[in-house]
């Protein structure tokens, strides 16, 4: 399997990837919405995605929305991580059917959502 870690806390991707190293066959990790398009437009194989909510500039939920848009199966294998978020974006995470995780996010919780 292959995972895909979007968060803009360097020391987060280090943290996850160390996490989930014995679960995933392959694990990219990126620092930005901007990343993770550019990551999918080379065709990379991506099974999983684990998404931070709120980042500068665009936002996890735009990932996952981009997905969505671009009729992306994927969008279904987005979990979220977050610290917290703003009333509008909660209102979207509510709409869709994928996992939000509260940070801090241990190893078991992240490989019980996302394995």
């Amino acid at each position: 399997m292959h995972l895909l870690i979007l968060d803009d806390d360097s020391m987060l991707r280090d943290l996850y990837s160390r996490l989930l190293k014995r679960h995933f066959d392959n694990i990219v990790a990126v620092a930005s919405v901007d990343e993770a398009i550019a990551h999918m437009g080379t065709g990379a194989k991506v099974d999983m995605v684990l998404s931070d909510v709120m980042m500068p500039g665009k936002l996890g939920p735009e990932f996952h929305a981009w997905l969505v848009d671009q009729k992306n199966p994927l969008a279904d294998k987005v979990v979220f991580a977050t610290g917290g978020y703003s009333a509008d974006i909660g209102t979207y995470l509510r709409s869709i059917p994928n996992k939000v995780l509260t940070k801090p996010v241990g190893r078991k919780e992240l490989v019980s959502a996302l394995c």
